[in-house]
């Protein structure tokens, strides 16, 4: 079989030669890698990701795509290969100590920043690539409770977050998933009742409302067992009486021609129809520049990174109320209502260029020392050490 195809492009060949046009392999438009990068807060790595993308093309919009829980990204390259072809720089995370990623999971702790920091390589290797600005994440199940995570801990990172069939508290999930309880808890380390600031930071319910910019979509199906519709509900509710308008619920009924059922799209083509029909037209729109204001006020879930900085409690285990302003040559910081097994945490500034820069912290509301390092640098590190 093979010799006959090379033999008929041969033929073509004397052909096209013998009227004097020239032959030339077309190059491969759609380029794959495997990309290596560490969390830098942690040290966490290698971790690896998949990246697709057109070559002909430049500033693309960027899709992350996260696999299931227990899962690696081998679940989403269906999807990563589709889109690529439709003009998206697709990337697809393996968690840290999933696929061939280096660590150990934590059940949506730490291994959160990796994500941002998958995109952060990428924007740095591909700058002419990406659209800084189109920036989204779908996530099924676990990739879903990634979605909910990174909505509350980057509020200024994703344009769009798709969340199918997600998990917003994985304390109550242990309970209502009990084939996953064990392995929840050998992630976490232990059981809610042995750290309760933990499985605190890893309800983000209560942060809803830190990002009113990303257009949110919460999909499941009405007969969803495995990450029941209420993970998005109270969701949508949080975010609702926190004054934002930016979260749809799209719930499948048993009546629906289409239905939102638990897996990937190779498993239900009614998700790549949602994908295809509703969100990646919203991506197509355009680019959507997020800015945050000058000041405000987040509640944070274990940690919050921002594009200007960031509030990392120890270990990403516990909760507080942060209280922000920011100017070209200062920042302040009031943290409050601090629940975590302790009170260390650092601040971290990213700033533009080096040079004079005033900054100043609060903790339950009195001012606390900073050691200030790299004051130089696009990066400075502001630790918050335990008030007296």
């Amino acid at each position: 079989m093979h010799s006959g195809r090379f033999a008929a492009l041969g033929i073509l060949a004397a052909l096209l030669a013998g009227s004097g046009a020239a032959i030339t392999a077309e190059p491969e438009k759609i380029m794959e890698s495997v990309e290596s990068y560490q969390n830098s807060f942690d040290g966490t790595g290698p971790l690896l990701a998949t990246v697709s993308f057109d070559a002909t093309k430049q500033r693309m919009p960027m899709i992350v795509f996260m696999h299931g829980f227990s899962g690696d990204k081998n679940a989403v390259l269906p999807d990563v290969r589709q889109f690529a072809r439709k003009g998206v720089f697709a990337v697809a995370p393996d968690m840290r100590g999933r696929g061939g990623s280096a660590g150990k999971p934590d059940c949506g702790g730490m291994e959160i920043l990796d994500i941002a920091m998958a995109v952060r390589h990428c924007l740095q290797k591909y700058p002419d690539r990406i659209d800084p600005d189109n920036i989204s994440l779908w996530g099924y199940s676990g990739g879903g409770g990634n979605g909910f995570a990174c909505a509350v801990r980057f509020p200024d990172l994703f344009n769009q977050i798709a969340i199918f069939f997600g998990i917003s508290d994985y304390g109550r999930w242990r309970g209502v998933s009990p084939n996953y309880a064990a392995m929840v808890e050998g992630w976490v380390g232990g059981t809610p009742e042995q750290l309760p600031h933990a499985y605190a930071a890893r309800n983000v319910i209560p942060g809803a409302g830190n990002d009113p910019f990303s257009r949110i979509h919460l999909v499941w199906d009405e007969k969803e067992t495995t990450c029941p519709g209420f993970f998005h509900t109270d969701f949508f509710d949080a975010a609702r009486a926190a004054g934002c308008t930016n979260v749809t619920l799209h719930e499948s009924k048993a009546s629906d021609i289409r239905r939102f059922k638990h897996g990937y799209t190779t498993d239900n083509p009614d998700l790549s129809w949602f994908e295809e029909t509703l969100l990646f037209p919203e991506i197509q729109s355009g680019s959507r520049a997020i800015r945050l204001p000058e000041k405000g006020r987040f509640r944070v879930r274990g940690f919050i990174w921002t594009k200007r900085f960031a509030l990392v409690l120890e270990n990403a285990a516990g909760t507080c109320d942060l209280e922000y302003e920011l100017s070209p040559e200062k920042a302040a910081f009031r943290v409050s209502h601090l629940e975590a097994a302790t009170p260390k945490l650092s601040l971290l500034l990213f700033r533009p260029e080096g040079g004079a820069f005033l900054a100043s912290a609060w903790l339950n509301g009195k001012e606390v020392p900073m050691k200030l390092t790299t004051p130089s640098e696009r990066r400075a590190d502001l630790s918050v050490e335990e008030a007296q």
